[in-house]
């Protein structure tokens, strides 16, 4: 299925229908997992369990807290925005609570902005972990020490 609907536009024969909450949702997802990788990368919590929860900007305030990236009033309102894909408007058709209700949308200012940050954060994850390839089609594994043993695979 593709998803990204600015690198592959719906064609006239496609259901287009809730697409972009579909790829709002795993936008989420994804910024979601680079966030956690990059705090668990930084050494916070390693060997205790870890509760992170799902809000994109706690999680990114804890990015903060444990590295050197710094997030823009506007970055943090992105994640904000993107929360909701997370918890509802991504899954299902409404929300719990009627005061969750937002209108499901995404311009391609949001799409632009939303692959800069993931791309500035996931280079930054790269450079704190190290990488190895594996696997058909160069998926990549990342393993976190507190001593890099190999830089990132190529």
């Amino acid at each position: 299925m593709r998803l990204d609907w600015l690198q592959h536009p719906v064609r006239e024969d496609e259901p287009s229908v809730s697409l972009a909450s579909v790829y709002r949702f795993l936008v989420a997802l994804s910024f979601e997992n680079l966030l956690k990788g990059i705090v668990i990368a930084h050494g916070e919590n390693l060997g205790t369990v870890v509760k992170f929860g799902h809000k994109l900007v706690d999680l990114a305030k804890k990015v903060v807290t444990s590295s050197a990236v710094v997030f823009s009033k506007e970055e943090m309102r992105l994640l904000e925005g993107l929360e909701p894909y997370l918890t509802w408007a991504g899954r299902y058709p409404l929300p719990k609570d009627p005061d969750a209700l937002i209108v499901r949308s995404h311009s391609s200012v949001e799409h632009d902005s939303e692959l800069k940050l993931w791309d500035r954060l996931y280079g930054h994850l790269e450079a704190v972990g190290w990488f190895v390839k594996d696997g058909e089609g160069g998926r990549r594994r990342l393993y976190v020490t507190r001593e890099r043993k190999i830089g990132p695979a190529g």
